[in-house]
């Protein structure tokens, strides 16, 4: 798709509003409106690729105005300033130090810290790119646990980017089982795993959670990596239960502060513990124990 450059304001009254945003929808991509200050005024916009029609433009809003009963309002129709879409998206996505890991995009250029667990993968069309607090929480539990445990056979559920899946191989000589119920998903982890040089410990299959044969094949799991939401962590602590060996581990994300009762629950009714708990923002981390 072309990227907008040129952009169609209005400010308009309240009473007018209907009459004006009909008048401009034909000429643009995707119209929004939206009050100024007391809600006595609104500004409605929208966004083209090219200058439009300008004839046509003046005469549709001075039509509009006429049948809304206001006086013909100011019409901006300018180009957008050139942006250097490749500079914003260096600004957006800065590489983050979380615990062990150094995670980093593609286009970044500067030093790498000698002693971390480099991770090199861009925010693109998978979730997962370390931003968010959910993905930093896991990252910080697998580096605590790095010199606890010994993971043989791991599952990264929802596996998304497969930041997860490749902080775990790039941690421990295991074989990491990545599944997601998305196609995208499972491209762009399989991608990202043979890009940071952990091909051969990463497998990627599509799966709805741990419903597909070869899940069950491959497990029992050490560790279960499940950064989803906490319906689906939920729903799932029956299935993911019977996935962990004993003892073993399992990292929960995805949840909310407010929902960590009702997902902690779920996994204790089926003997696990509870061992540590990390919290970025308003979103925990959770690792339970399946013990012996």
């Amino acid at each position: 798709m072309s990227t907008p450059d040129w952009k169609i304001e209005l400010i308009v009254p309240t009473e007018a509003v209907a009459e004006m945003a009909a008048a401009l929808e034909p000429f643009g991509l995707a119209l929004s409106c939206f009050e100024i200050g007391t809600g006595d005024r609104w500004t409605i916009e929208t966004y083209t690729v090219g200058m439009p029609n300008k004839s046509a433009l003046v005469a549709a809003v001075a039509v509009a105005a006429s049948a809304a009963g206001i006086k013909e309002p100011d019409l901006l129709c300018a180009p957008l300033p050139k942006t250097d879409w490749l500079a914003e998206n260096r600004r957006s996505f800065p590489p983050i130090q979380v615990g062990r890991y150094f995670v980093y995009p593609t286009h970044y250029d500067g030093p790498l810290p000698a002693n971390a667990k480099k991770i090199c993968l861009d925010a693109a069309t998978a979730f997962g790119s370390g931003e968010h607090e959910t993905t930093r929480g896991c990252l910080a539990t697998l580096g605590a646990l790095a010199r606890r445990i010994r993971p043989r056979r791991v599952l990264d559920l929802g596996c998304g980017s497969g930041i997860l899946s490749i902080a775990a191989a790039k941690m421990w000589p295991c074989q990491v089982l990545a599944v997601d119920i998305d196609q995208e998903s499972v491209r762009v982890c399989r991608a990202n795993a043979l890009a940071n040089g952990v091909g051969a410990q990463v497998s990627v299959l599509e799966s709805d959670g741990v419903s597909a044969g070869r899940v069950r094949r491959t497990g029992p799991f050490d560790m279960v990596l499940a950064n989803v939401l906490a319906g689906p962590l939920i729903r799932m602590a029956p299935s993911i239960a019977r996935q962990i060996t004993r003892p073993g581990n399992i990292v929960l994300s995805g949840l909310l502060q407010n929902q960590q009762s009702s997902v902690t629950a779920a996994y204790l009714r089926r003997g696990f513990l509870p061992v540590a708990k990390r919290q970025f923002g308003d979103w925990p981390t959770l690792l339970l124990k399946n013990p012996v």
